[in-house]
């Protein structure tokens, strides 16, 4: 089959591409032939940075905090600098009626309108310069159609393109993904509005393996990076980080206690008042990022704690972290959860566990698969399982009620209004009811 289309020469050609490169609106072929010269044009690869920043203040509402560049600046200097070429006007974010997120009971395009990218495309290359005024038009328009589908749902900015952690924080959802960039980190309050959490550049890539939130704050911890990043959800900004085990994993907070587990070192670190005490608790093990999971739980006088890399469940004292008992799970037991007096612990071998509060083993339910996250709604334990599945489990009868199929489940939490959240990995955020029927999908890639 050969190329019906001339390849692109001029510098003018690749400007009239940026937004549908900006939005992965492109075909393969021309994705390289953009990256090949934005490579060797840094003054173009200065407009591509400026027209996402354009995209990302018509999609996101910036909370314009102390310290924090606001979006509305790269707006205003990119929409300044083409109109001096002699461009028409452009029309502005609040004219434009671009929907926060997508739902599944929101308004529907018909399949044919979301199957002609390439005739926005000749819209586009009909005008040589300024260009952006096309742009922009094309961005928004092929913006608000990839806004509004539902399987997948990619947004103007890729929001949550591997969605890894989820948390709630009060009204406030919060959610971070695995991508290198400015703003891997996104809270979404009670109204569906988009706040970017913009995050400094880290050592290694992001790998978020666990997100808790107490008093306004949600503390994620970042494994490959050994901190915890420490957001003020009112302000929309990292207000600290901490430093973290190697490999830190288990996360919890009680009480303004945090608690921070290293799934490789073996490390339990507590930091209170910025006072950090430490306990080795189990050897340090060879593992990959990837199998960075543990879990804490703290109840009132005693820590709970998994060494999933020896199948052990540890027992502190919360005040003196002197270990008080260790029991013997074998498998590898990852998260933990409590429910009705019980201690309910999932061993990523595919076992659900119940232990009475002193540790005594009383049930366990086989699942198969390797389960990794727990959330517990009700009467109700929920499993996330990287394979693709999620489980949903009556902890009064023991009974595996129903498993439903995503894309790449990373981490589940309970809402407070009985709901679920899933970060589904490149399925973006998926907003569940008690029995797993998606309610709606923010983001993904």
């Amino acid at each position: 089959m050969t190329n019906d289309k001339a390849p692109l020469k001029s510098r003018e050609e690749i400007q009239e591409l940026l937004p549908l490169y900006a939005l992965n609106e492109l075909s393969n072929s021309e994705t390289l032939e953009v990256e090949s010269v934005l490579a060797q044009d840094p003054e173009l690869r200065g407009e591509l940075e400026d027209l996402r920043a354009v995209l990302l203040g018509l999609h996101f509402v910036p909370l314009n905090a102390e310290g924090s560049e606001p979006l509305e600046g790269h707006k205003e200097r990119f929409i300044a600098r083409v109109q001096a070429t002699g461009a028409p006007a452009l029309p502005t974010p609040s004219s434009v009626n671009i929907p926060t997120r997508s739902s599944t009971s929101g308004p529907q395009i018909s399949p044919s309108s979301l199957s002609k990218p390439s005739s926005s495309r000749r819209v586009a290359r009909r005008f040589p310069l300024p260009w952006l005024s096309v742009g922009i038009g094309v961005a928004v328009a092929v913006g608000a159609m990839t806004l509004l589908r539902t399987n997948p749902v990619p947004t103007l900015v890729n929001v949550a393109p591997d969605a890894a952690v989820v948390v709630s924080s009060g009204d406030n959802l919060v959610f971070a993904s695995n991508v290198q960039g400015k703003y891997p980190i996104v809270v979404m309050d009670k109204n569906g509005k988009m706040h970017p959490i913009k995050v400094a550049p880290m050592a290694k890539n992001y790998w978020f393996t666990e997100a808790v939130a107490e008093g306004g704050k949600v503390y994620i911890s970042c494994g490959a990076n050994h901190m915890i990043l420490v957001v003020d959800v009112a302000k929309g900004v990292v207000s600290s980080i901490e430093k973290a085990p190697e490999s830190v994993a288990g996360l919890s907070i009680q009480n303004g206690k945090l608690w921070m587990k290293g799934a490789a070192n073996g490390e339990l670190v507590r930091l209170e008042k910025g006072n950090v005490q430490t306990r080795e608790i189990g050897r340090a093990a060879q593992m990959s990022t990837a199998d960075y999971m543990d879990a804490v739980l703290p109840l009132e006088k005693t820590v709970w704690v998994t060494h999933h890399a020896a199948g052990e469940l540890i027992a502190l004292n919360s005040d003196t972290l002197e270990v008080e008992k260790r029991i013997e799970l074998g498998g590898a037991p990852v998260a933990l959860a409590h429910w009705n007096s019980k201690i309910m612990v999932l061993d990523m071998s595919g076992r659900l566990l119940w232990l009475d509060d002193s540790g005594t083993l009383e049930r366990t339910l086989k699942l198969g698969g390797h389960p990794d996250k727990l959330a517990v709604q009700g009467d109700y334990a929920y499993l996330s399982d990287r394979s693709g599945g999620v489980f949903q489990v009556s902890l009064k009868s023991g009974v595996l009620e129903r498993k439903v199929q995503f894309t790449h489940p990373m981490d589940i939490t309970a809402l407070p209004d009985g709901h679920l959240a899933l970060a589904d990995g490149p399925g973006g955020v998926v907003m569940l009811d008690k029995n797993l029927q998606v309610l709606e999908r923010i983001g993904g890639s």
